[in-house]
């Protein structure tokens, strides 16, 4: 290695590289409003899917601490020195796109997205610490400006450790993530019920501070006696959420397409509590309009039973879950009538 700066041979390399890693980030995005999920292969496997994709996100890393260590500082790899850096690096690039195309619908889509986000987080990542690379000065420069650079180097030196720290973390978040679609269903609950107790705390807190957002608005009693009402119904929330976190994890599996669904459908359902129960709460602020309180508190009512009806009829519902269902099916419709009574 010679070079104190990057030739137009090693800057047409990363450029290239660049553009091609675009392409795979553009397809990623576009894949996520419209999934590309194989339906033809019978003989897919989860856990032959996920050591393929693991074995090329190792690789990766690895990949990305080699590169990170000959940028840190000159003199910088020559062109060929740098094409036998990124060539197997961009062939390692298709083969964790190749592997997540692979990815069975009859797996489950909840897992889906889980991995399609950390794989776009990945080479997304990847673009970052690969543009920095490609802004060390692509001209050999002069010798004033070689000794200004240097004592620069430092600090580009620490931009390319960081851009890769945050990719090689990437990789290593898709080897520890949730691995079959039964953990993806729990993660997925425990994240609505993590906002939903968020919600929940900002209403009881608004309840102290008697409706005030800082605006100087606060209630009227028949305000607070209908935040009161309210609270009731987002403990229910929360308590179902509880519940189904439970349920699934003592009765749910994934071993086939139609179990898969049935998590899919109740992710998809538990997803719409939280921005319900915000909904919700954001209309106690002061000054209250009751229509609007009523509505929301219908529409996060309605939420809950959808959800406990679902879970009534699928498949991991078993006979002693029937008492906790009907319990809080009977609290849902206790308290929206507590609203409705206030209101």
């Amino acid at each position: 290695m010679a070079n104190t700066s990057t030739s137009s041979e090693e800057q047409s390399t990363l450029d290239a590289f660049l553009d091609r890693i675009q392409v795979v980030s553009d397809e990623l995005q576009r894949s996520n409003s419209e999934p590309r999920l194989t339906t033809n292969n019978p003989e897919f496997n989860l856990t032959s899917f996920w050591q393929t994709l693991l074995s090329y996100v190792q690789n990766l890393s690895t990949q990305t601490l080699k590169l990170c260590i000959v940028w840190s500082k000159p003199p910088y790899p020559s062109g060929k020195e740098l094409n036998e850096l990124i060539t197997p690096m961009e062939l390692t690039l298709f083969g964790v796109a190749s592997s997540f195309y692979s990815y069975h619908r009859s797996a489950g889509l909840t897992l889906y997205k889980l991995i399609h986000g950390n794989v776009a987080i990945t080479v997304s990542n990847l673009h970052s610490f690969i543009s920095l690379t490609s802004e060390i000065p692509n001209k050999r420069p002069t010798n004033t400006l070689i000794i200004a650079y240097l004592c620069d180097s430092s600090n580009n030196s620490k931009q390319i450790a960081y851009a890769a720290e945050k990719l090689v973390e990437a990789c290593e978040n898709l080897e520890k993530m949730q691995k079959d679609n039964v953990q993806a269903c729990l993660h997925v609950i425990k994240s609505s019920k993590d906002l939903c107790k968020d919600a929940l705390i900002e209403a009881q807190q608004a309840i102290v501070d008697n409706g005030d957002d800082g605006s100087g608005s606060t209630w009227s009693s028949k305000d607070k006696n209908i935040a009161y009402a309210t609270v009731g119904l987002m403990k229910v929330t929360t308590a179902t959420l509880n519940k189904l976190s439970s349920t699934i994890k003592a009765s749910g599996f994934s071993s086939n397409e139609s179990h898969n669904r049935d998590l899919d459908n109740l992710t998809l359902n538990t997803d719409q509590l939280s921005p319900r129960l915000d909904n919700l709460v954001i209309s106690l602020y002061a000054p209250v309009t009751y229509e609007n309180v009523e509505t929301c508190a219908l529409d996060l009512h309605d939420c809950i039973l959808n959800i406990l009806q679902f879970t009534r009829a699928s498949y991991f519902c078993k006979e002693a879950d029937m008492e906790w269902i009907s319990f809080l099916e009977n609290a849902c419709k206790h308290n929206i009538e507590k609203v409705k009574t206030t209101v």
